[in-house]
């Protein structure tokens, strides 16, 4: 389990002396690094999950959800797309082919509305979900803005 909170030097220091914390560190901006996932992750290389048959069926994540804590997404982004045009290529048309079905019955999340996220216009059978948490962010006294993430 973890938290975040705003400490004094001397608070973490304390903490940090604890024996039963595990750690305690500074929350830092990153930077993100890929928005081609399954690329990044090896998936749709050769010898990749994606290239792999169980029973002669094809296994490409069908009915898995995958959470990601991130620093924001721009749902406006190809990788979110859940259609194709006739090249293969992700797009939002919606004359495209869906490739993605609905979420699997068993999933409990949903999308929340936010500054530039609507989710009428926003999620769809790719981007499943989307909440934001934002408390640490605003603590630090940086200005929001929407358009940034």
């Amino acid at each position: 389990n973890g938290f975040a909170a705003r400490l004094t030097q001397e608070e973490a220091l304390a903490l940090r002396g604890n024996a039963a914390v595990v750690d305690v560190f500074e929350d830092e901006p990153r930077k993100l690094d890929t928005i081609s996932t399954s690329k990044f992750l090896g998936l749709s290389t050769a010898g990749g999950l994606w290239s792999k048959n169980i029973g002669g069926v094809a296994i490409n994540g069908e009915d898995m959800v995958i959470g990601v804590v991130d620093g924001g997404i721009w749902p406006e982004s190809p990788a979110f797309a859940d259609r194709v045009d006739g090249a293969g290529v992700p797009t939002f048309d919606p004359a495209g082919t869906r490739v993605y079905g609905p979420p699997p019955a068993t999933f409990k999340g949903g999308c929340q509305s936010g500054d530039g996220f609507v989710p009428a216009t926003h999620c769809n059978n790719k981007l499943i979900g989307a909440k934001f948490f934002n408390s640490g962010f605003l603590a630090t006294g940086a200005v929001q803005n929407w358009s940034e993430f």
